[in-house]
């Protein structure tokens, strides 16, 4: 894994997805009990699809906003995508809030989410899933 293509670092995140979003008190509690023990809390990875809506930003105490890879698969070229991340991205920010892109896979993405101000990124670019040990020896050797 190469650091150089990651975004800012952050500790563990408790990420809330559609099916816990559909229960928006419960989402609440869950993500309170997370900031109250050390967590970070983000949002679902689909925001923009499913159950993640605006009215979830004002209503849950949320720290990062994850975008779907929806959004970003055809970046930089699909203009339509461009202007939704980037618009995804400005209003995280001005609502106090970090953004994480998902489904990045090219170094030509990583860039442009980095022009447009995003914060971190997952994706195999930065590393493809791997067993807990294989991860122990990459972090050890880091």
């Amino acid at each position: 894994m190469d650091r150089r293509r990651l975004g800012r670092t952050g500790r563990l995140q408790i990420a809330l997805g559609n099916q816990q979003l559909r229960d928006r008190s419960h989402a609440g509690a869950v993500a309170q009990q997370g900031i109250t023990h050390g967590f970070r809390t983000g949002g679902s990875g689909n925001f923009g699809t499913g159950f993640s809506s605006l009215a979830s930003l004002q209503r849950l105490p949320l720290q990062r906003l994850k975008i779907d890879r929806c959004f970003v698969q055809d970046l930089p070229s699909n203009r339509s995508d461009r202007s939704i991340v980037k618009a995804t991205i400005l209003m995280a920010h001005e609502l106090g809030l970090s953004c994480l892109a998902e489904g990045v896979e090219t170094d030509s993405q990583r860039e442009h989410l980095l022009e447009l101000g995003c914060d971190s990124f997952q994706g195999y670019l930065l590393g493809r899933p791997m067993p807990a040990e294989q991860l122990k020896e990459l972090i050890a050797a880091s």
